[in-house]
């Protein structure tokens, strides 16, 4: 990783500050781990490699100076407490380290029958793409995952904040249909708690077996308009069936 750190330099006490100007040339020993260097009067602004050490030489005594960083999805840690600090050492050295901790998120997910109550019995499996999670391949495994006493709620924690994640329903809670497609959370960007509930839908239970069948929706809505254009068709053929002739005029009845 790589992070954006900016080192600010302020003129010695007595010095026109607006005569104090840094530069790359004197000022900057070693480029070799830092990228887009730019300066401006009396700023450094660069992307420095994690693991680094930058050294700036030339700095006169007395000088004052400030390091920041704009440390993303990072909590940055500065080890030092004043905005800004001063060199206040003819002849040592002065060291700033920066200590970065990756901030974490949590999703939790809170199993719910069409009524919103809780259900138990489900097992997930989280991915970070939408086609890993359909190919069920490369799984998430820096997750940490919790499940409620009551088997209800579900708590994956560790991980990145600001990003979508996507959970599959490996088994469903049992007399409901698994969800088959990926369901898509993502996490907040201050890595608060995201919770969510996911619902199932029973299954369809035969009364006279006792046997339990998975019927989407969608097929019973299929099923029952095929039903009724049978229905439509045998009524039709009923009325043609019972009309016959009874005079000589061609006239028929209905039987």
């Amino acid at each position: 990783d790589t992070f954006p750190v900016t080192v600010t330099l302020a003129a010695p006490y007595g010095v026109n500050r607006s005569n104090y100007i840094v530069n790359e040339a004197t000022n900057v020993e070693s480029k070799t781990n830092i990228t887009n260097l730019s300066i401006t009067t009396t700023k450094f602004t660069f992307n420095v490699k994690s693991g680094s050490t930058i050294t700036f030489k030339n700095i006169p005594y007395g000088t004052e100076y400030v390091v920041t960083e704009n440390s993303g999805e990072y909590t940055a840690v500065i080890d030092y407490e004043d905005d800004y600090k001063t060199i206040d050492s003819r002849f040592d050295n002065v060291s700033v380290a920066i200590t970065n901790t990756l901030e974490k998120a949590t999703i939790k997910i809170r199993k719910v029958d069409e009524s919103g109550d809780p259900i138990r019995g489900a097992e997930f499996a989280i991915y970070e793409t939408y086609n890993d999670a359909v190919a069920q391949t490369n799984p998430v495994t820096y997750a940490l995952s919790n499940i409620s006493t009551d088997g209800t709620v579900f708590e994956f924690s560790n991980l990145k904040i600001n990003k979508a994640y996507y959970f599959v329903e490996v088994t469903p809670p049992p007399g409901y249909v698994r969800i088959t497609d990926p369901i898509t959370i993502r996490t907040g960007a201050d890595g608060t708690i995201n919770s969510v509930d996911v619902e199932n839908t029973p299954q369809i239970k035969m009364p006279e077996t006792g046997v339990s069948f998975m019927i989407h929706p969608s097929v019973i809505g299929a099923c029952a308009i095929i039903l009724a254009a049978l229905a439509l068709i045998i009524y039709r053929r009923r009325l043609q069936g019972a009309a016959v002739y009874t005079d000589d005029k061609g006239r028929y009845k209905r039987k």
